[in-house]
C-alpha cells in the first residue's frame, strides 16, 4: 500500500498499482498525484519532500574559489598558476605524463647488428604560398561576384565578344543572312515565273528582317536587365510575344522616332530646294539621339520614358561613353548596310542577272564587310546593355521603382460623450447579462 496526506489533512491509502496515478480527495475535491514507488523514500510523513543537508565546506573554501575564479595569474610565489592536475594511480604509482609532453620511448637496437638506432630530425613542413592553394572556379561568367560591367571597358567586350559560345551566335546571324539572299535569288529569279511562288521570296526575305531586328533587341534586354555576359541565342526561346513581338517594336519604335522624320522629308516636294539638307540635318540629328532612344525603349518598359528631355538626361549620365558608342554604330550601319547591298550584288552576279563592275562587290571584301557589320552591331547592343547596368539608376526614367507613402496619422483630437445615433437603425439586441438594449454603432 501507498500511504501520502492530502493537503486538507486527509490520508490516502491506496494499492502500489496506483503509483504514478491520480486520485481526487474524497473531503477537499482536490485532484492529487500518487507518488511514485521510488519517491516514497524522499517524502516526510506530511506529504512534502526530505531535504539533505547541504554539504560541509573546507576551512580553505573560500580561497580554492578566489585561486580559481580570480584574475591573478601567478602564486603568492610568483610562480605560474598551473591548473592541469596531473592523474595519479589509486596505487600509488608515478602520475602519467601531461599531454603536452612527448612520450618517452625506451632505445632500440638494430636486430643484425646490434647497433643503437637513434631518431631522425625531421625538417620543417614548409609553408603553401596562397597563390599555389587551388581554388574552385566559376563556370558561367554572369555567376561571379565581379561580372563583366565591374570592368567595363570596351577593350573587355572587345575581347569578350571573341568567346566561343558568342561567335557561334553572330556564325548563326550569318547564316541567316546567306539564307534570305538565297532564297532571295533562287526563288525569286528562278522559280518567279510561277504565280503562288512570286510572293515567297519578299515574305522570307522580311521575316528575316524581323528576325534580325528581334534579336538585336534581346542582345540588349540580355546583357541589360537580365546581366548576362554572353549573347542570347538566336531569338531565345522562340516565344513570339517576349522573344520576337516586344523586342521587334521596341526596336522598330527606336528606328521610327530616329529616322521616320528624314524618310517623310525625301518625298516632300514642297522643300525641293531645302530637301537634301533638311533630311541630311535631321538624319544626322536622329543618328546623336539613337542610341539613348534605342536603350530607353528597350530598357525602360514604357513610352513616357521617351520623351526628348528624358532621352537627352541618358545621354547626359552616359557622358563620355556615349560618343564611343554613337562612332560604333555610325562604323557598324555603315559596315552593315555595304555588306548587304554588296552580297546582294555579288548574289546576282552568281547567278548571271548581272556583272561583277566593282571589286568591292566580289565575294571575300562583300562579306567581310557583312562580318564586320554585324560584329559591330553586337558590339554596340552589348555597350548599350552594360550602360544600363552601369547607369540606369542616373537615367531619371519614370515608373521604374515603388516608393511606398507612410501612412497618414490623424492628430489625437479629444473625444466628448458618445452621441446616440438617430432613429433604430444602429438597435441590437443586448444579452441577458448585459442589461437593457444599448444603441451601439
Amino acid at each position: 500500500m501507498i500511504d501520502f496526506p492530502c493537503r486538507c489533512g486527509y490520508r490516502f491509502s491506496v494499492p502500489q498499482d496506483m503509483a504514478a496515478g491520480e486520485i481526487q480527495c474524497p473531503q477537499c475535491g482536490r485532484l492529487n498525484d500518487v507518488p511514485k514507488l521510488g519517491d516514497l523514500k524522499q517524502l516526510d510523513p506530511d506529504g512534502t519532500f526530505r531535504l539533505e543537508a547541504p554539504p560541509v565546506q573546507g576551512e580553505h573554501r573560500l580561497e580554492q574559489l578566489q585561486r580559481v575564479y580570480g584574475r591573478q595569474r601567478t602564486e603568492a610565489d610568483g610562480s605560474q598558476i598551473d591548473m592541469r592536475v596531473p592523474a595519479r594511480p589509486a596505487d600509488g604509482a608515478e602520475p602519467a605524463p601531461l599531454a603536452d609532453e612527448p612520450p618517452r620511448l625506451p632505445p632500440r637496437y638494430d636486430p643484425e647488428t646490434g647497433e643503437l638506432i637513434r631518431p631522425l630530425e625531421l625538417a620543417p613542413q614548409p609553408q603553401p604560398l596562397a597563390v599555389d592553394i587551388p581554388t574552385a572556379q566559376v563556370v558561367l561568367q554572369y555567376s561571379t561576384a565581379t561580372p563583366l560591367e565591374a570592368e567595363a571597358h570596351p577593350r573587355a567586350v572587345f575581347v569578350a565578344l571573341l568567346r566561343p559560345e558568342n561567335l557561334a551566335v553572330m556564325f548563326f546571324v550569318l547564316l541567316v543572312h546567306v539564307f534570305v539572299l538565297l532564297v532571295h535569288f533562287l526563288v525569286g529569279s528562278v522559280l518567279g515565273i510561277l504565280p503562288p511562288v512570286m510572293f515567297l521570296a519578299p515574305m522570307l526575305a522580311f521575316l528575316g528582317l524581323i528576325a534580325l531586328i528581334a534579336h538585336y533587341g534581346n542582345v540588349i534586354e540580355d546583357i541589360g536587365p537580365d546581366e548576362r555576359d554572353e549573347l542570347p541565342r538566336f531569338l531565345r526561346d522562340f516565344r513570339l510575344g517576349d522573344d520576337v513581338w516586344r523586342p521587334l517594336v521596341n526596336v522598330g519604335a527606336a528606328v521610327m522616332l530616329c529616322y521616320g522624320l528624314p524618310l517623310i522629308t525625301t518625298h516632300l516636294t514642297s522643300l525641293a530646294t531645302w530637301r537634301q539638307p533638311v533630311t541630311l540635318a535631321l538624319a544626322g540629328l536622329g543618328t546623336m539621339m539613337f542610341p539613348a532612344v534605342l536603350l530607353t525603349s528597350v530598357t525602360s518598359g514604357t513610352i513616357l520614358n521617351l520623351r526628348p528631355d528624358r532621352c537627352c538626361r541618358v545621354i547626359v549620365a552616359m557622358g563620355a561613353r556615349y560618343l564611343l558608342i554613337m562612332m560604333v554604330f555610325v562604323l557598324g550601319v555603315a559596315s552593315y548596310g555595304a555588306g548587304i547591298v554588296t552580297t546582294v550584288m555579288n548574289g546576282a552576279a552568281f547567278i548571271g542577272t548581272s556583272r561583277i563592275s566593282n571589286w568591292l562587290c566580289s565575294a571575300p571584301v562583300a562579306y567581310s564587310l557583312l562580318i564586320i557589320g554585324i560584329y559591330l552591331m553586337h558590339y554596340f547592343c552589348w555597350l548599350l546593355g552594360l550602360e544600363w547596368r552601369r547607369r540606369h539608376a542616373e537615367f531619371g526614367w519614370v515608373l521604374q521603382e515603388h516608393r511606398r507613402k507612410p501612412p497618414v496619422i490623424p492628430a489625437m483630437m479629444p473625444q466628448g460623450p458618445a452621441e446616440k445615433p438617430a432613429g433604430d437603425a444602429h438597435r441590437v439586441a443586448a444579452r441577458p447579462e448585459d442589461g437593457p438594449a444599448q444603441y451601439r454603432s
